[in-house]
């Protein structure tokens, strides 16, 4: 596959310093029969987690897998037949400032959707396509691009519109709906297919079937519930969730419970990202301890469950050909009617070797989903439009156009805002062309 080795398969992670990147490692340990892994290599732009977390999972996996860190990225990306991204640029502490401003317009400011999502795009973007230009320098040749990195769905569309290399995007919330959906039909998850469709933290489940036969009217009749940590809880209204029936994401709550949404976040005594701070504070006090050679409970606190189990299904699927059934983030073209064909969107697909085709193409959305789908997919087009080109004027109608975003007469001061708190890591938006956009 990559050049300058003698055999397997070259795996980075870039954001290695990520307190997830030991479930990543010890899943790839996990599956040495089936994926012939030859090194692990971690690339992290803080030295300090880095050594951390690359001395842990040494420690974890032993002598069973290679796992080396590095200090560059062309170091990191050399002959690299994958490359998963899940980096934070800003850390936790630009999140915790993303949610403080939403709350100071009076907004949600989520991390990947709103205005805390918006921010966390621009920031994300620019690294994300220097990834992609060392990616075609120094990978190897057809090398995938798996990305984590939030908010997927608008950093997988910039890299398919233009990052030029393969990319698939990964999220493991659907994961969690499959799950949820085979415990009420007391069967398997991987007995269940569902026509999993919309965008990233913004789908719904039309129909499922179980080993061939259809079983939608019985999960219906379940009222399967999607419950994740990092979202908060909110009373639900019985009458709109049975209309809506089927299964979704419980990002949704966000769009369709905002008021409540707002008043939990507002009310709370920390922020989400605070709270992730404190258990990353203690995760890595452990993962420094010498003595620490398995993954500590706290993780579990931080969000991420499937998080290993939904790339290496994929990755495995890729490199084994086994067009394996798995919802990811990949180029609209016809699939979804109504959206762009060079959108992405998260669907079900079968994944083998030249990558991942669409199991239910061109099948038209009901009105209520595609109204809202349409909505966001331009609001995420302008981000990557924003986010590629540093145009402000594309970033004003992005948080306009947004559901969860400030009206007209908000929106040019939290824009100002936004782009003041955020400056250092937004080297696209020129200072001259900023002050000249908000000049009266």
């Amino acid at each position: 596959m990559a050049r300058n080795r003698r055999s397997g398969i070259v795996f980075t992670v870039v954001g290695a310093g990520s307190s997830y990147t030991p479930m990543i490692v010890g899943e790839l340990m996990r599956r040495g029969d089936r994926l012939p892994v030859e090194e692990v290599r971690l690339y992290d732009i803080d030295a300090d987690r880095l050594e951390v977390v690359g001395g842990f999972c040494r420690r974890f996996v032993g002598g069973a897998l290679r796992v080396l860190t590095r200090r560059t990225l062309r170091t990191a990306l050399d002959g690299a037949d994958f490359v998963l991204s899940q980096f934070r640029v800003g850390g936790l502490k630009a999140r915790h400032r993303d949610i403080k401003l939403g709350l100071k317009y009076g907004l949600i400011g989520q991390e990947t959707t709103g205005v805390g999502g918006f921010a966390k795009a621009l920031r994300t973007i620019p690294a994300t396509l220097e990834v992609c230009r060392a990616m075609r320098r120094h990978a190897a040749k057809g090398a995938w691009f798996v990305n984590f990195t939030n908010p997927s769905g608008i950093v997988t569309e910039t890299i398919l519109k233009h990052g030029g290399v393969r990319c698939v995007g990964l999220c493991n919330g659907p994961l969690g709906v499959v799950n949820r959906v085979a415990k009420a039909l007391k069967r398997k998850p991987n007995a269940v297919q569902v026509d999993y469709v919309g965008a990233n933290h913004l789908g719904w489940v039309r129909s499922v079937r179980v080993n061939g036969r259809d079983r939608t009217a019985a999960v219906r009749r379940a009222a399967v519930q999607d419950r994740l940590k990092n979202i908060p809880e909110v009373k639900l209204d019985p009458v709109f969730e049975r209309v809506l029936g089927l299964p979704h994401t419980g990002y949704l709550k966000y769009y369709y419970y905002t008021e409540g949404m707002l008043e939990v976040i507002r009310n709370r005594k920390q922020t989400r990202a605070q709270q992730a701070l404190a258990i990353e504070r203690v995760l890595f006090r452990k993962y420094a301890d010498e003595r620490t050679t398995t993954i500590p409970k706290e993780l579990r606190k931080r969000g991420g469950g499937g998080y290993n189990l939904v790339a290496a299904d994929v990755i495995e699927s890729l490199v084994n050909d086994l067009h394996g059934v798995h919802v990811v983030n990949v180029r609209n073209n016809d699939t979804i009617p109504g959206v762009a064909p060079d959108a992405s969107v998260e669907v079900t697909c079968r994944v083998g070797r030249e990558g991942p085709v669409p199991v239910y193409p061109g099948r038209p959305l009901p009105t209520h989903m595609r109204g809202l789908l349409q909505v966001v997919k331009a609001y995420e087009e302008l981000a990557v439009q924003a986010g590629v080109k540093g145009d402000p004027a594309a970033a004003l109608h992005a948080l306009v156009v947004h559901p969860l975003g400030p009206d007209a007469g908000k929106a040019a001061a939290l824009l100002r805002e936004l782009l003041r708190i955020n400056r250092s890591y937004l080297p696209q938006f020129k200072p001259d062309k900023v002050r000249s956009f908000f000049r009266r």
